[in-house]
């Protein structure tokens, strides 16, 4: 879609600019496990998943983007997994 400007009403196009709109989706997910095996001491499990998507158009329909964005065969889902140990030394 195109939008044509006449500012000044005399019947010529002023200039004239395309349609801008667009929809961004976006899931954005953490969790955390916590496991403390000695005092002091831990392990953390972390898994995050981010999902996310583009579409030029201005339409909003949030179920339907809902749906798009948990779709695996539209949105790949890109997932981190991190494992973390602290052990505590005790100086006696």
């Amino acid at each position: 879609m195109r939008y044509i400007m006449d500012e000044n009403s005399d019947g010529s196009t002023d200039y004239s600019f395309d349609n801008s709109n667009f929809n961004v989706k976006e899931f954005l997910s953490n969790f955390v496990v916590r496991w403390e095996y000695n005092p002091g001491s831990s392990v953390y499990l972390v898994w995050s998943q981010t999902r996310s998507s583009y579409i030029s158009n201005g339409d909003l329909n949030v179920m339907d983007d809902l749906g798009d964005l948990f779709d695996s065969k539209v949105e790949k889902p890109h997932n981190v997994f991190l494992v973390k140990f602290s052990y505590r030394f005790g100086i006696k």
